[in-house]
């Protein structure tokens, strides 16, 4: 359609939209009775898309959006639509923005769990190498949420390649072993871009004689070369996401929360996650995923360089459970409430 006949027709249904306000909140007032509306009873407009439409308008929709709604709304006929456009009013309504979040290792069990948590107020992405593997992984995991949270959930499941994750992603969680950060990152940043924030809670530790190690060398499946040992030597996971993918951010967390906890869906975590990142507005981001968990805590603990430290917390637990028989131990940072409360 012509630029100049878009605008005459968006002004049209803009100006047939703003009567149609105008006399649903005279009914809604009780100013003006409902009985005869043409436009609730005719079949000029489907009545349960107008009432989206009303509410989108209401919430802030942008009128390329009501446009859109109205022209849909007409037909009447695209129940997908109708799904659709009501997370869009649902979106829009809620206190908290609502974001796309994509999830590289998403078929793991901390990405299944962080899945499961999130979906309840955004959109989540499972990123897989197998798109089929991806898509069973997000049905699976969309029938738990939904089963649980049954009509409170205001996002959606989808199985996607990683580098869809990646290139569609506002937050990109990256949940993968140690030997695949160097390959996987390096491959997919074509597909990343700076407005982005990326999410690492990779650990590099071994095991020995039952018992986990912290180290820093095991970010590539296959030996690095010396420029590459070099580039990356002495390094925490974070810290090496971070030098792949600038100047796109990176913020490490989540490596002290138990993955069997946040997979229990109705398990109560009183648990503190650990933040460090170069990237000030990058922590604001993960700050307030980190709040749409139940009692999770973020807390910022300094530059990215201090990762190390939050990263070897993990072997140190799972150490502690084994040799002291605990069940998912993790890290709360007392006391519980901030200096200036205390006073």
């Amino acid at each position: 359609m012509e630029p100049t006949v878009l605008f005459r027709r968006k002004t049209q249904l803009l100006k047939e939209l703003e009567d149609m306000i105008k006399h649903h909140q005279n009914i809604f007032s009780g100013h003006e009775p409902m009985n005869g509306c043409p436009d609730c009873f005719s079949d000029y407009y489907a009545p349960i898309e107008q009432n989206k439409v009303l509410r989108c308008f209401l919430a802030g929709a942008t009128d390329d959006e009501i446009v859109h709604a109205i022209e849909k709304g007409r037909k009447k006929t695209d129940q997908k639509y109708a799904e659709i456009f009501a997370r869009v009013i649902q979106r829009r309504e809620r206190k908290t923005p609502f974001m796309k979040i994509g999830i590289l290792g998403g078929t793991g069990n901390m990405g299944r769990g962080l899945a499961i948590r999130w979906v309840l107020k955004h959109d989540i992405l499972i990123g897989s190498r197998s798109l089929e593997k991806a898509r069973r992984i997000a049905k699976e995991l969309e029938t738990i949420a939904r089963g649980f949270y049954q009509r409170e959930v205001q996002g959606n499941i989808e199985g996607v390649l990683n580098s869809t994750a990646a290139n569609e992603s506002e937050v990109l969680v990256v949940s993968l072993p140690s030997e695949a950060i160097i390959p996987t990152m390096t491959k997919l940043k074509p597909y990343l871009h700076a407005k982005q924030t990326i999410v690492s809670n990779v650990v590099a530790m071994t095991k020995k004689k039952g018992l986990f190690c912290y180290t820093r060398a095991r970010f590539c499946y296959k030996p690095l070369s010396g420029d590459e040992t070099d580039k990356y030597s002495g390094k925490s996971a974070a810290e090496v996401i971070q030098q792949i993918v600038e100047p796109t951010p990176v913020v490490c967390a989540f490596q002290t929360v138990p993955a069997g906890y946040l997979n229990n869906i109705d398990s109560v975590m009183n648990i503190d996650v650990l933040m460090a990142s170069n990237h000030d507005s990058a922590v604001a981001v993960v700050s307030k995923l980190i709040l749409d968990i139940p009692n999770l805590r973020p807390l910022n603990v300094g530059p990215l360089e201090n990762s190390r430290f939050i990263e070897s917390l993990t072997p140190l637990l799972l150490n502690a459970a084994i040799l002291n028989n605990l069940k998912e131990p993790s890290i709360r940072v007392v006391p519980w409430m901030p200096a200036s409360i205390a006073k």
